[in-house]
């Protein structure tokens, strides 16, 4: 809990099943009343810059090291944005797809 708002971190495998369930979660009225969903920081980078994994599969090793570092910059950055958000919108729930709080790594392979 930071500043009264309430933060949710999904994890899991890649695959498990988050993504699924935080769409569930924003199709409910009640919920999206009271939380704020954030996406992965990964994969909005990975969208955002159209990175596939065949780019991945050739990245030498300082490539995976900045792809790190980029992460937990955006991760932290998305958290502070989040919980303002909330904050300013009423909001007491902040639900992370990983993010900085799971521990999320991106390794190749």
């Amino acid at each position: 809990m930071k500043n009264g708002i309430l933060i949710i971190v999904a994890d899991g495998q890649p695959g498990g099943g988050k993504d699924e369930f935080l769409r569930r979660l924003e199709a409910d009225p009640w919920f999206m009343k009271h939380a704020i969903v954030l996406g992965e920081a990964a994969a909005q980078i990975t969208l955002l810059h159209r990175i596939t994994q065949e780019d991945k599969a050739l990245w030498p090793p300082s490539m995976w090291v900045g792809f790190q570092k980029l992460i937990a910059e955006w991760g932290i950055f998305a958290l502070n944005l989040g919980i303002e958000r909330a904050r300013r919108q009423g909001r007491t729930v902040l639900v992370l797809n990983r993010h900085i709080p799971s521990g999320a790594a991106y390794l190749p392979g």
